[in-house]
């Protein structure tokens, strides 16, 4: 489509002068190569995607369509290593070791839900919150994918704390964007409606 056309003409100079429009078009194509389960043209974008400087709310939604991909090619490990990485890096503070204790610890340690200690950062705007609700979302599965048991319990402790306390509005958002990843990626619509409902 015309996307394609206009990332073939894209260049250095007219990224950096026209950052938003450029971005935009890797946007809309990818999103619309997602739906289509194109793996391969996605991949394609992700690399060119790579020669161009993204700012940090954009390097975030690069890796959720990078995850997104290898999810669709089923490369659960990888994509779960890759969640794994940049869960790390943005909280620093989570001991992803041993993960389940630390929610635990947010049990006692918060009113309402325990992901708002991974999805709340008072500094950020809100498409990074969104972005950091759908990635969280999308580790949960890789790991329920994978049997990863502990990160699963993750979720539980959260819907508990929810169910007992009522939501923030930071875990409402959480389990929004899980409805939503797992309905487009992994056509589970039961149980999105079902976190619709939490939410």
């Amino acid at each position: 489509g015309y996307q394609l056309q206009g990332i073939n003409a894209l260049n250095p100079d007219i990224w950096h002068k026209q950052y938003t429009r450029c971005f935009g078009l890797f946007d809309e194509a990818i999103t619309h190569l997602l739906l289509k389960e194109d793996s391969t043209q996605v991949a394609h974008l992700l690399n060119l995607l790579t020669q161009f400087r993204l700012n940090s709310a954009d390097k975030l939604k690069a890796v959720l369509w990078q995850v997104h991909n290898l999810t669709l090619q089923a490369q659960y490990q990888q994509a779960f290593n890759t969640e794994l990485t940049v869960v790390g890096a943005i909280f620093p503070e989570v001991d992803l070791d041993n993960i389940k204790q630390t929610y635990l610890q947010c049990e006692a340690d918060y009113p309402t839900s325990a992901i708002i200690d991974l999805a709340h950062r008072p500094f950020c705007d809100e498409s990074l919150h969104l972005h950091h609700c759908q990635l969280l979302s999308l580790l949960i599965n890789a790991a329920k994918e994978l049997s990863i048991v502990p990160l699963m319990q993750v979720l539980a402790v959260a819907i508990k704390l929810s169910l007992l306390r009522g939501n923030s509005t930071y875990a409402a958002q959480f389990f929004a964007q899980h409805a939503l990843i797992l309905a487009r990626v992994y056509q589970q619509y039961e149980s999105a409606f079902a976190f619709v409902n939490v939410a």
